[in-house]
């Protein structure tokens, strides 16, 4: 088995968590979480309650997006 198709064939790996993340291509993604209380600080995971704002290009990428496209499409094609 090749690297790449390694690399496409690892799910719970951390190479696939690295891939799957935007942070990698240099998108951005706002509001992952908010805060409920401010006096208790207390912060939740944001399940669609609150806008979530999807930035491209907000910083220069460390893995080019070609790359981290053809994994996702393929990943996504052998997830169902």
């Amino acid at each position: 088995m090749g690297f790449l198709s390694e690399l496409f064939h690892s799910r719970d790996k951390p190479t696939s968590k690295i891939l799957r993340n935007e942070k990698y291509i240099g998108d951005a993604l706002f509001q992952k979480t908010y805060t409920t209380d401010f006096l208790n600080k207390t912060r939740v995971k944001n399940n669609s309650l609150v806008p979530q704002y999807y930035v491209e290009g907000d910083h220069e990428a460390i893995i080019r997006r070609t790359f981290t496209c053809r994994y996702r499409k393929t990943w996504c094609a052998s997830e169902w």
